[in-house]
């Protein structure tokens, strides 16, 4: 079976959505592996630097308009 997106002409917000949506049905069918060791280590780095004050979580919708504004800048990360 074959599904192409039309990733062109989708909207960020429809592409996040999709990426949600695959994921959540890998995880459903076990199709994904166990967290490998690095990243469990960057994310004990990352929570280290919030403990530290020197940087802080958003909530997905805030991380959605940062990634959506960067891209509309021409500067995605």
């Amino acid at each position: 079976m074959s599904t192409i997106l039309p990733l062109d002409k989708m909207t960020i917000d429809q592409k996040l959505q999709a990426l949600e949506e695959l994921t959540i049905d890998l995880h459903r069918r076990g199709a994904l592996e166990e967290t490998p060791a690095w990243q469990d280590d960057i994310l004990r780095e990352r929570a280290q630097l919030v403990q530290e004050g020197k940087a802080e979580f958003v909530d997905l919708a805030t991380f959605k308009k940062l990634v959506a504004e960067d891209i509309a800048r021409g500067k995605p990360k």
